[in-house]
């Protein structure tokens, strides 16, 4: 018996190693596929350092909106569209059935063996996040991190109306920098320039269940809205960037995802003598 339950001790860990070897082997592929893009830190002196390889000398001083003076480093997401920093970014969900991670005739394991398969295999779709950035309005994209979450309810109360589709499914979240495919634009010619950050709320949508292909294609739509706002903002200020993307669930309520995004552009500062 002493030799069954080593053996039985063996055959319980090999799975835990091997799925245990796919997470470190993926997660340090996406580290180093970040590490190799990254040309410059995301800290302020690092960042300023990229405006200025991008931008050399700013010709113009920086006002906020509510009237401070700015440095360079935090205009980045226009002045340095050729790298990689946190001032454009990306923070996606979507909802995933772990049964649809197994390969045929696989089982899923049980216990902390099953959410080391469902952290290592969702990587892929942390992937497919950059995959579609970069067909719509990045050049360049890489995975900063990504994190999975069981959805769950609490058996005591009564069971939400999202319970049969969802309970039992993984939110994947995955935080994502890029730079701009499409050209910023220009700056106006002034001794001082506004930095403006535009929100956009979208309504509310509602999941017609964990599949990745409708989160994905709602998401499309999101990433179009925001392209061609950003095309007005550039026809109207000569200039635009897509600062940042979010489209956010939870596992709280994973059937409802608040879409918004963020433009960011230059404008003018307006005086007296500018408007006479």
């Amino acid at each position: 018996m002493r030799g069954l339950g080593a053996i039985g001790v063996v055959i319980f860990l090999v799975p835990a190693m091997i799925y245990g070897a796919m997470q470190m082997q993926i997660m340090l592929k996406v580290n180093s596929v970040i590490n190799e893009a990254l040309t410059v830190e995301t800290h302020g002196d690092r960042i300023t350092e990229a405006v200025a390889a991008e931008s050399g000398e700013i010709p113009f001083s920086i006002i906020g909106s509510r009237g401070q003076t700015l440095e360079p480093g935090q205009a980045a997401a226009l002045l340095a569209p050729n790298t990689l920093n946190r001032k454009r970014a990306a923070r996606v969900s979507t909802i995933v059935d772990p049964a649809t991670l197994l390969a045929p005739g696989e089982t899923m394991p049980g216990g902390d063996l099953r959410d080391i398969l469902v952290e290592a295999r969702t990587a892929a779709y942390a992937d497919a996040l950059c995959d579609q950035l970069i067909a719509t309005i990045a050049n360049q994209c890489g995975v900063v991190s990504y994190s999975v979450d069981e959805i769950t309810f609490d058996p005591d109360k009564d069971a939400p109306d999202w319970a049969d589709a969802f309970a039992g499914r993984y939110v994947v979240e995955t935080h994502a920098i890029f730079t701009p495919s499409t050209p910023v634009g220009s700056f106006p010619v002034a001794d001082s320039l506004v930095l403006h950050s535009k929100e956009f709320d979208l309504d509310a949508w509602t999941a017609p269940g964990p599949s990745p292909e409708a989160f994905a294609a709602r998401l499309g739509e999101v990433l179009l809205a925001a392209e061609r706002a950003c095309a007005e903002m550039r026809r109207i200020h000569g200039n635009c960037v897509v600062e940042d993307i979010d489209f956010d669930t939870s596992r709280h309520q994973p059937d409802r995802v608040r879409p918004s995004f963020e433009l960011g552009y230059f404008s003018r500062l307006q005086t007296t003598a500018s408007v006479e």
